[in-house]
This record gives C-alpha cells, sequence and structure tokens, in this order.
C-alpha cells in the first residue's frame, strides 16, 4: 500500500507563487501604513539628512539651476519693534502703525494679488493702532493674518479682535524627539486651515479635504487622493548669515523701515517702481530676522516657510503621484520576495541582533533609491517605517 507523504510546512511556505503573493499582500499593507504616516508633520526619521546634501549641490554656485520666484515679494518687519505693557511688564512685538501705513499704501498703491500677514495678533498685546489696523485688514480683499494654537488649554491663542478668525491661518510647525528640525508641513492643522491652505483655497481656487476618521483617514484635493503634510523643499537659502542682495542685486527681502520708507523716500521714483513691481504679486510681511526655525537647510524665517508650504500646493507636490506609489511597491515587492527567499539561509540566533543588521541594511537601499527619486523629481519616500516594517518580517517570519 503507497501512502503518499505529507507536505512539511516548511515546503509549503516556499512555493514560489505563494511568495510573490505573500510580497504583494505585504506590499500593500505596508503602502497602507506608511500613506498614514506621512500624513503626520513628524514622521519617524526623516530622510532630512541626505537631502541635505543633495540640496547642497543642487544650490551650489557651480550650479546655476535654482531660479528665482519672481511671483511674491518679501517684506521684513523684523527691525520694526514696539513695546507694550502686559502683566509680565515691556513686551516687544512689531510696530503696528508701521504696518497701518504699509497696508494703507499697498491697497491705494497697487494692485496686487495676495497678501499674508505674519505677525502675532494675540489678545492682551495692545496699541492705539489696533483699532484702524482691524479694520485695514478687513477691508483688504485676498488678505489673511497668522494665528497660533495654545497647546496648553488645547484652543486658539485669542486675537484682538474676532472678526480676524475668518481671515487667520494656523502658522505653527511640529517637531518630535525624533525630528526636532522643521522639514513638513501639515496643512490641516488642528481641524482647520493652515495659513498655507487658505492661500491656496484663496488663489487657486482649491483644498484639501478630510475622509474617514482617526488613523482611517484619507485625504483628497479635487478628487485626487493627497497628503495632508508634506516635505517642504527649500529652494533659496534664508538663513541670517546670508546677504539679502542676491548677486543679480535684487532683493532677498525688504526691510520695511529701512528700504521702503528710508532709502526709497529719497527718489519717489524708486518708492513707486517698488509698489508697481507689488502688482499681482503675493506679498508676505514678516519677521524675517527674529522669526527662525530650524529646518534640514540651516535656520529659515517663519513667513518665508509659510510661503514655501503654499509653493508645495501650488505646484501639486502633496498629490499623490501613481508612478512613485508603482515604483514603491515594486522595491517593496523585491525587498519582501528578497527576505522570503533567503530565510532558510539564515543562520543569525539573536532578533535583537537580526533587527538591527536588517533595519541598517533596509535602510542603506531605501535611502539610494530615495536620494535618487529627490535628485530627479524632488519627490522623498519614507524611509524608517519600511525599514522597520522589512525588519520585523525577516526577524519574526518562521525559517
Amino acid at each position: 500500500m503507497h501512502i503518499k507523504a505529507k507536505k512539511t510546512p516548511r515546503e509549503y511556505r516556499y512555493k514560489p507563487w505563494h511568495s510573490v503573493v505573500l510580497s504583494g499582500i505585504l506590499s500593500v499593507i505596508l503602502l497602507f501604513v506608511v500613506y498614514i504616516s506621512d500624513n503626520y508633520a513628524f514622521p519617524f526619521f526623516s530622510v532630512t539628512p541626505y537631502v541635505t546634501f543633495i540640496e547642497s549641490l543642487i544650490q551650489s554656485p557651480r550650479h546655476d539651476v535654482v531660479s528665482i520666484d519672481t511671483t511674491r515679494i518679501f517684506i521684513n518687519t523684523g527691525y520694526e519693534a514696539a513695546f507694550v505693557e502686559t502683566r509680565h511688564g515691556k513686551e516687544k512685538i512689531t510696530d503696528r502703525g508701521a504696518l497701518l501705513r504699509l497696508l494703507n499704501d499697498l491697497e491705494q498703491r497697487t494692485d496686487y494679488r495676495e497678501i499674508f500677514v505674519d505677525i502675532r495678533f494675540e489678545k492682551g498685546l495692545v496699541t492705539t493702532d489696533d483699532s484702524s489696523l482691524v479694520e485695514r485688514l478687513m477691508a483688504m480683499p485676498n488678505t489673511f493674518v497668522a494665528k497660533h494654537w495654545d497647546y496648553g488649554n488645547e484652543q486658539d491663542f485669542p486675537l484682538i479682535d474676532k472678526r480676524l478668525l475668518e481671515k487667520a491661518g494656523y502658522a505653527d510647525y511640529s517637531a518630535s524627539i525624533f525630528n526636532t528640525a522643521f522639514s513638513r508641513y501639515e496643512f490641516i492643522q488642528h481641524g482647520g486651515e493652515s495659513a498655507a491652505l487658505k492661500i491656496y483655497n484663496d488663489i487657486n481656487q482649491s483644498t484639501i479635504k478630510h475622509h474617514g476618521w482617526g488613523i482611517f483617514s484619507y485625504y483628497k484635493d479635487a478628487g485626487r487622493l493627497c497628503n495632508n503634510a508634506a516635505f517642504i523643499r527649500i529652494p533659496e537659502d534664508m538663513s541670517p548669515g546670508v546677504l539679502r542682495y542676491r548677486n543679480n542685486h535684487t532683493f532677498r527681502y525688504y526691510n520695511l523701515g529701512e528700504d521702503i520708507y528710508g532709502t526709497m523716500t529719497l527718489d519717489s521714483s524708486m518708492q513707486d517702481r517698488f509698489f508697481e513691481d507689488c502688482k499681482d504679486k503675493i506679498i508676505v510681511i514678516g519677521d524675517f530676522v527674529f522669526d527662525q526655525h530650524d529646518t534640514y537647510y540651516n535656520k529659515q524665517p517663519g513667513p518665508y516657510l509659510n510661503y514655501l508650504a503654499y509653493s508645495t500646493l501650488r505646484e501639486g507636490r502633496h498629490i499623490v503621484d501613481w508612478w512613485l506609489i508603482a515604483i514603491a511597491f515594486a522595491v517593496y515587492c523585491l525587498t519582501f520576495s528578497w527576505i522570503l527567499c533567503r530565510k532558510r539561509g539564515s543562520r543569525i540566533r539573536s532578533k535583537i541582533l537580526k533587527v538591527i543588521i536588517n533595519i541598517l541594511g533596509y535602510t542603506t537601499l531605501l535611502v539610494v533609491v530615495s536620494m535618487i527619486l529627490f535628485f530627479f523629481t524632488g519627490k522623498v519616500l519614507s524611509i524608517f517605517i519600511p525599514s522597520l516594517f522589512f525588519s520585523i518580517i525577516d526577524t519574526f517570519l518562521p525559517e
């Protein structure tokens, strides 16, 4: 009597088509997990150190590839200081009288496209110009201001006038113990629009909409799948050590008192040309000197980062690219297939050691792929979560 040999679990597990199917399933799960993590402003262990290296190459004087954005004008109010009496004593704020003068001139002397005022308008910082300033801001079309979230009380910091809320967008940046420097911007913050998203909605007549609940959330922009957070590429260095005059004798930003109401007043034609140049431009007003934030590419001014976040939306870099998904899926499938094929040859006994070795190996692969993609497309692949995912599968999948 012939008895048919029973197949062992090992023979069943490592059939070629079984490995392909399992690799595909695991890759789809990983894509879902990565998408969820990419919707947060502080993903684990970003690729930013490698991006810094690539950015330094791209922005090298030997490579004339950094084009200057001519759709915006930056105006620095960092040197326009005033002091107000508070319960803490005298606090330094932006001179609201100087800001009011500028807004009056912008309204009367130019046909601007958009204005974003990135200074603090919190309640309790009272000046004699507040009433006139609020009325001017409320009367100006296509004009927005910054607001901030009070994390201690889990609510917005109250503004000097509640009416400003309809013109206000969040201008907050997030960090974590894994990544203390700003690199990613969250477009929907605390359930409301960020400054960048508010400008995008007004100029480009589009916005990001949230769907789902909790971690099972997804986002769409005009019916296209997108991310609620995006890596912010810094095309031009605005850090404190960089001269504000470019080699072509143009300004990176104008000083409000020194330039617009200083040097330009010596020749009225200079000031006229400045306001003519503001026509159809996005005008960003804020502190470009003291409002600095650590980023992967030196310290950068807060108003500049908000504008770059809007540029990210305008250029559609928050939209999920299906070709990038296809590349990620292919990389994941190949990696999982390789893991499954080599399981029998693994001789490392310590699971902790295997995790460390595997993370380093998979991280190197993903870093190389991500660097190549970033150099040619400006897109970045997530690194830490896929590396961890690969390592866990490799370590705990039965031999």
